[in-house]
């Protein structure tokens, strides 16, 4: 059985699956997709047990057939199912928490804030909610899809790997309200911004590697930036942020960022920060 966290299963399954396979293998983005991505995520990498009951043509209908929906993100528990309401029966919305709480799902949509392929990523409930708005209400979750629940064993494996991976994690990344991602050292409470989506997966891929996830030299180079930017000596730390925030404006213009390889311009990056001589 793997222990693979929530987050680590649903990374693999959009490698595999990083568009749509339609009727034919034809080949289509995810976007509007999101129950079907629901319920394939959940057959590949845990397995149903039971198999959904009730009707699950949409995600809405879905909502209706998986009994009491508690309204509080909060509450709900990694690998809860969270629902809303989005232009009637035949439509809605779900996503699958990666975490506790509503910080972080698997979802596909075009409004995801981190792309792992064509609409099919990670946003938070309050992200959803307030991209949608006003037409998207936000009904709960809960533990299972239409009656359907992922195999026991299996969740609690990848619930227990996200307990291990989460004793002595050495940054947070938090999505600051109007304000962009940021990540945060849990030793030295420093933060700074994380310029692109890209980062943000560079700084995932480094917090949870386990010697298996293989990087660029390039891709390491831009991580350290970010550490030395909430590390603990201070004058590299200035140093650091000054750097990032020289950068920020060309990144910003470049808008989401999805790539796995490094750009020119990350190239550009990673070149000026292993010119400041730091080995």
């Amino acid at each position: 059985m793997s222990n693979m966290t929530p987050e680590e299963h649903a990374r693999s399954y959009a490698r595999a699956f990083p568009h749509f396979v339609g009727r034919g293998g034809a080949l289509e983005t995810w976007d509007q997709k999101c129950g079907s991505l629901v319920f394939r995520y959940i057959d590949r990498e845990f397995g149903w047990s039971p198999f959904p009951s009730a009707d699950i043509s949409s995600a809405r209908r879905a909502a209706n057939g998986s009994g009491h929906l508690d309204p509080t993100a909060a509450n709900a528990p990694a690998l809860a199912f969270h629902f809303w309401d989005i232009a009637g029966i035949e439509n809605g919305h779900v996503g699958v928490g990666m975490t506790s709480g509503g910080g972080m799902l698997f979802m596909a949509n075009a409004s995801v804030t981190e792309d792992l392929g064509d609409a099919i990523g990670f946003a938070s409930v309050d992200h959803y909610t307030a991209a949608k708005a006003p037409r998207a209400t936000y009904l709960g979750w809960a533990t299972n899809y239409a009656g359907g629940r992922p195999n026991p064993a299996a969740v609690a494996a990848a619930v227990g790997g996200l307990r291990k991976k989460k004793e002595y994690p050495m940054f947070s990344i938090i999505p600051a309200v109007d304000s962009g991602i940021w990540v945060q050292s849990t030793v030295t409470g420093r933060r700074t911004h994380v310029l692109t989506p890209y980062h943000l997966g560079l700084l995932k891929r480094m917090r949870d590697n386990d010697g298996t996830d293989t990087m660029f030299l390039q891709e390491l180079d831009i991580v350290r930036i970010y550490l030395e930017g909430i590390g603990p000596d201070q004058l590299a730390a200035v140093s650091a942020n000054e750097l990032i925030e020289e950068f920020r404006p060309e990144f910003d213009k470049l808008g989401p960022i999805g790539n796995t390889t490094p750009l020119d311009l990350d190239e550009t990056f990673a070149e000026r920060i292993r010119s400041r001589g730091v080995q």
